[in-house]
């Protein structure tokens, strides 16, 4: 270093003096990965990679920080904040929550984070039933866009209307990606694979632009919660998770080289003895 003062480390655009051999200059930075105040360093290495690499450490680096954001504030976000949160300015969320008690913290919490953010997207929120707000919205006037669906499935209704909402959505709206989330729950494994079923015959009979992929995350085996099954004799703990899915309709562009590298390490880091898998289908 030809300024004693220059601080610099692995990541740093610089200016090089070859005739000193030292750096002249650090240039700003330009992407999400913020430097540190202090940083030592003695070691400059240089990585050549023939593909390019498929983690994508700018919008990981985003989500840290926005993590850490609502940590330090004193919530953990849920999945409309993370939405809102990483969508452009020209872009439109519309969330639809029915129950009564979710309805008015999640418009608080939505007016808040768009008060205190610059350029913030379109957020329209609805107090209705969200099978019914799909169907009434959908197609919209773009042509492309998500939908992510998330039931409770208390209702014993809420699978066979899971799959019907996207099967008939696709029937409409035909290039957007439908995500919908499932529970592992062993009490319930013949109403999800029924589910599952249903969505794939009904939407593979049609036609997709790009097929659809099941991703699933187990942090535990099926049977570690078997007992569940026996709530009505032994009045055991109601059905507990082991693992969750995630059924997607046209699914994005790689994604399933990016589950690739992030499921296994979910499974082995969230998994309960050892016991952590995951799955990845494509139909």
């Amino acid at each position: 270093m030809k300024n004693s003062k220059l601080n610099c480390i692995i990541g740093d655009v610089v200016e090089f003096d070859e005739d000193e051999k030292v750096i002249t200059k650090i240039f700003e930075r330009k992407n999400y990965l913020y430097r540190p105040l202090l940083s030592n360093i003695d070691f400059i290495g240089i990585l050549f990679a023939i593909e390019n690499p498929k983690f994508d450490f700018i919008n990981f680096q985003k989500y840290l920080r926005f993590a850490k954001a609502c940590l330090d504030a004193g919530f953990y976000p849920g999945s409309p904040e993370i939405e809102r949160a990483f969508m452009r300015a020209k872009d439109c969320l519309i969330l639809s929550e029915l129950h009564p008690d979710e309805i008015g913290a999640l418009q608080r919490n939505m007016r808040l984070n768009a008060a205190n953010a610059e350029n913030a997207p379109a957020v329209h929120i609805h107090h209705r039933d969200g099978f019914e707000a799909l169907r009434a919205l959908t197609p919209p006037k773009t042509k492309r866009g998500i939908v992510f669906c998330d039931p409770s499935y208390e209702d014993a209704s809420d699978w066979e209307r899971a799959a019907n909402a996207l099967i008939e959505t696709h029937k409409r709206w035909a290039g957007a990606t439908l995500a919908l989330w499932y529970p592992l729950v062993a009490v319930k494994k013949i109403e999800r694979d029924a589910m599952k079923q249903k969505i794939i015959a009904g939407i593979k009979g049609g036609k997709t632009e790009r097929g659809i992929l099941d991703a699933i995350l187990c942090v535990n085996t099926e049977n570690s919660h078997r007992e569940s099954a026996l709530k009505d004799v032994n009045h055991s703990e109601p059905p507990r998770l082991y693992g969750s899915g995630m059924l997607v309709v046209n699914p994005p562009w790689k994604i399933d080289d990016e589950l690739a590298v992030v499921l296994p390490y979910l499974a082995e880091t969230l998994g309960k003895n050892n016991t952590g898998s995951y799955e990845i289908n494509n139909y």
